[in-house]
């Protein structure tokens, strides 16, 4: 499998659209692809637009630490949102304002430092 195709199946599961565990037997199924064995933490690295994380202080799946791990190593504009009581689920139903604040106030920092640098 190319590694585009790699990194879009990666960004899916950080997007938070799909469920890793889920992705995982689907894209083993229909493309040999076998998310356990990659490095997301490798892939961040190739990334090259601003970032927010957003992560469940609560998750068991993908723990707080992971999360970090992978933000850590993401170069340019990036914001990291932890989540109180939630694990791996979706944020904007469980903190709604929280959520769309989060992601107006990245929005607006990312135009902005867009707009700096041009």
């Amino acid at each position: 499998m190319k590694k585009k195709t790699k990194r879009w199946l990666l960004g899916l599961v950080i997007a938070g659209i799909v469920g890793f565990g889920m992705l995982n037997v689907l894209a083993y199924r229909q493309w040999g692809f076998n998310g356990f064995a990659h490095n997301p933490v490798e892939y961040a690295t190739a990334l090259k637009c601003p970032a927010l994380f957003m992560h469940g202080a609560n998750d068991s799946r993908a723990t707080v630490a992971e999360g970090h791990r992978v933000f850590a190593v993401v170069p340019g504009p990036k914001q990291f949102k932890e989540f109180a009581s939630v694990g791996h689920a979706a944020y904007v139903s469980t903190y709604p304002q929280e959520w769309r604040s989060a992601v107006a106030q990245f929005l607006k920092t990312a135009a902005i430092k867009s707009s700096a640098g041009r």
